[in-house]
C-alpha cells in the first residue's frame, strides 16, 4: 500500500507563538479548571499559569525554543474547530461546488510554564 504525503502547517515563529487570533473564555475556563484539578492531586500545586500568557500546546513552546519536560502530563481542554471542506467540482458543467463549513469536536493538549524547559 502506498503512503500518502500529509500536509505539514509552516513552522511557527517566536512571535507567532506569542500572538493569538481569537481569545474564548471558555477555553479560559476550561484551562483554570484543568490547573486546578492538577493541584488538586498534588501535582505542581505552586503553579501560578495564566491560559494565553503561560500556557500553550507543543507548537508554540517549540516555537519559543522550550521543551516538555520528561514525564509531565498534559492539560487537556475540549472546544469545537471549524471546518471547511474543499469544494467538489461539478461533473456536467466543471464548476467548482462551495461545500458547507461545520464544526467538529477537538481536544486541544496544553503545557505550562512550570512544565516545560529552555531547550
Amino acid at each position: 500500500m502506498a503512503r500518502t504525503q500529509t500536509h505539514k502547517q509552516p513552522k511557527m515563529t517566536a512571535e507567532d507563538a506569542r500572538t493569538f487570533a481569537g481569545f474564548s473564555t471558555a477555553s479560559y475556563s476550561q484551562t483554570m479548571a484543568a490547573i486546578d484539578d492538577r493541584k488538586a492531586s498534588g501535582r505542581h500545586t505552586d503553579c501560578t499559569c495564566e491560559p494565553y500568557e503561560d500556557i500553550f500546546n507543543w507548537a508554540r513552546w517549540d516555537a519559543m525554543g522550550y521543551h516538555i519536560v520528561r514525564g509531565e502530563t498534559s492539560l487537556k481542554i475540549h472546544s469545537y474547530v471549524q471546518c471547511t471542506p474543499k469544494p467538489k467540482t461539478d461533473a456536467e458543467t466543471g464548476k467548482e461546488i462551495p461545500q458547507k463549513s461545520y464544526m467538529k469536536p477537538h481536544t486541544h493538549i496544553l503545557f505550562c510554564r512550570c512544565q516545560v524547559e529552555l531547550n
